[in-house]
């Protein structure tokens, strides 16, 4: 996720990107990777490389794993600039976690998808009501370089997760699974994977066009007493809204764990 968010800031114009990461190895790809304006520190060359790159930062991404957040935000608490802002995209890292760390600046937490590798992602942002107006655009602005940006409050963040967050992994396995259905159908792999992912794209995109609703689109396909509403009749049989319901109780109730 890191990588997404900076891909975005560079694609959106921004004149100097700071990084750091654990490998040099790490550290080339993601050079590589970058049409411009990167600078990467790899922490196996540098060990003080997260001080070096947020001495002069306005705004610091806090892109790791939730279990290093606390020491990373320990290692670069003293040489934050007076003004910095740290925008966390770590699950179960909460607002006064990031304030006690980093007293005296700003924070804001953050929640993207992974469709933000392509510009096409949903974050949920909680924005705390101490930050001035001009550091809250330009955290809306950082993280609109992701795609759609949705502002909630903190208490909701783990029922974002489960929606959105983890959103991204639900429709990958209807897809392997109708996929799988295809090809027992008789089906090869290639074709199966065309007629349904391409279905699900062009379906997307007319969902997006937003000239109706997914009730009248799916409406429109379901004609009485035909094929297609045979097959929804099955799905039905599953309870999906029950069904969705529980699996996005369970990823929250999960995630509170966590923390």
């Amino acid at each position: 996720m890191g990588f997404a968010i900076i891909q975005g800031l560079l694609a959106a114009g921004a004149a100097e990107v700071s990084a750091t990461c654990a490998s040099s190895q790490r550290a080339e790809l993601l050079r590589s990777r970058a049409d411009n304006g990167l600078n990467v520190v790899p922490v196996e060359e540098h060990p003080d490389a997260n001080r070096r790159v947020v001495a002069d930062a306005e705004l610091v991404v806090v892109a790791v794993k939730p279990k290093y957040v606390p020491a990373v935000l320990a290692d670069i608490a003293d040489v934050l600039p007076a003004g910095a802002t740290v925008i966390s995209v770590a699950a179960g890292i909460t607002v006064s976690q990031l304030h006690e760390a980093v007293p005296g600046h700003g924070v804001i937490r953050a929640m993207p998808n992974t469709p933000a590798l392509v510009g096409r992602g949903v974050t949920g942002v909680v924005l705390p009501d101490d930050l001035d107006e001009a550091t809250k655009r330009l955290a809306r602005e950082v993280v609109a370089t992701l795609g759609a940006v949705v502002e909630i409050r903190e208490e909701q963040i783990d029922a974002l997760s489960a929606v959105s967050g983890s959103g991204p992994a639900y429709f990958y396995l209807f897809v392997e699974q109708l996929t799988e259905a295809a090809r027992r159908l008789g089906f090869d792999e290639p074709t199966a994977r065309r007629l349904v992912e391409d279905t699900f794209i062009g379906s997307a995109v007319l969902l997006e066009k937003g000239e109706a609703s997914p009730q009248e689109l799916r409406r429109q396909v379901t004609s009485p007493g035909g094929t297609t509403m045979e097959a929804v009749a099955v799905f039905e049989t599953g309870a999906w809204a029950d069904l969705a319901e529980r699996a996005y109780q369970a990823a929250i109730e999960k995630a509170r764990r966590l923390v």
